[in-house]
């Protein structure tokens, strides 16, 4: 999980919101993208940061519209997590934000990228 402090310049992220009535989720969602101030990317990269996100969002439709288009994406997900790439919800339960407070400090969760078995 990101908090929502932790976006910086340069960032994209896309944000889905669910939807209430009552007080209780009514089963649908808002796709909501947060654009960061450019700080240090390139025009070329803001472009094709736009392509890959209005790809995402247009696999987000495809989702929920085209059965044979969500099949093949959950069949993909199962092998990914059956391959230890992707973690699954129980897994993503298990995973605790580790935080060193020494004079550097580091995040990280389950999509921090490290080298070795950390």
């Amino acid at each position: 999980m990101v908090p929502s402090d932790a976006f910086m310049n340069d960032d994209v992220a896309l944000v889905l919101r669910p939807n209430f009535t009552k007080d209780k989720w009514n089963g649908t969602l808002d796709l909501n993208i947060v654009i960061m101030p450019r700080k240090k990317s390139s025009e070329d990269s803001n472009e094709a940061l736009e392509d890959i996100t209005n790809l995402m969002v247009t696999c987000f439709r495809l989702l929920t519209s085209d059965e044979d288009f969500y099949n093949q994406v959950l069949e993909e997900t199962v092998q990914l997590i059956e391959a230890g790439e992707l973690l699954d919800q129980d897994s993503l339960d298990e995973v605790e934000s580790v935080i060193d407070s020494s004079a550097n400090v580091y995040k990280l969760n389950a999509w921090t990228k490290t080298k070795g078995n950390a």
